[in-house]
């Protein structure tokens, strides 16, 4: 199977080396090349990549403003590399410390034995490590009804993990929940700070997710987010960024 990754990177030198390196280090790699964030953009629309990797110094944006903009719309791990310094540091650690798959970044000059390994992790290995933080919010979960005329299921829910993918849960029963399950997460508490008042009625607390994991032994899951609107995406990045501070 032909896993695609696409380079970003201002260097033509660059670009060719990296390119020759992953496809020395496996075959069925097809790689994509861009030398600006608007065309990283342009090729993530036509070509769907598997992996991405993202130089810092771009021409008409920074790595880390990039690394943003596309997960408005793109979910796949992102590696980037830099030439270390402390402005660096601050900008990943600011712009995209909720992804260790962003801010795992590799420096230049690049050891590409640290690079292929790294992204064999991503594209063989599928390794995904979204950043995760401890959390106590109370939630309402809300199934879809069975047909006309029939109640949307609900149960209580406790929420102890959550991130920008995804929550880790405690709930009160399961009995209409399975793998799969496709639901809304009611997050008031990350919307209405964000806001400055009360959001009962606003579509945007309400999160679509669907479940990744089940454990009926200790009543928990794990939900996975669908997409989000550009508000989800604020309230839950400014709860984390609070996390972290």
């Amino acid at each position: 199977m032909t896993e695609k990754i696409l380079i970003v990177d201002a260097s033509k030198a660059s670009l060719v080396m990296t390119s020759e390196i992953l496809k020395d280090s496996n075959a069925d790699y097809f790689i994509a090349t861009a030398p600006t964030g608007q065309k990283a953009l342009e090729k993530l629309v036509t070509m769907q990549p598997d992996l991405c990797i993202i130089d810092f110094d771009l021409p008409d944006v920074d790595g880390s403003t990039l690394v943003s903009v596309i997960r408005e719309t793109w979910e796949g791990p992102i590696l980037m590399t830099a030439f270390a310094n402390s402005y660096i540091d601050q900008a990943v650690r600011e712009e995209v410390f909720c992804y260790n798959d962003a801010s795992d970044w590799v420096a230049k000059p690049v050891d590409f034995n640290e690079l292929v390994s790294k992204v064999e992790c991503y594209m063989i290995n599928k390794s995904r490590l979204v950043r995760r933080f401890d959390s106590d919010l109370n939630t309402l979960l809300v199934g879809k009804a069975s047909g006309r005329g029939k109640r949307a299921p609900k149960t209580k829910g406790h929420i102890t993990n959550l991130s920008l993918g995804g929550v880790k849960l405690e709930l009160e029963n399961l009995h209409w929940i399975k793998q799969g399950t496709e639901l809304v997460v009611n997050l008031p508490e990350l919307i209405e700070p964000l806001l400055g008042k009360p959001c009962d009625c606003r579509a945007e607390q309400k999160y679509r997710a669907s479940v990744a994991w089940l454990k009926k032994d200790d009543m928990t899951a794990g939900l996975k987010f669908e997409k989000l609107t550009q508000i989800q995406q604020k309230g839950l990045f400014r709860w984390l960024k609070a996390c972290d501070s």
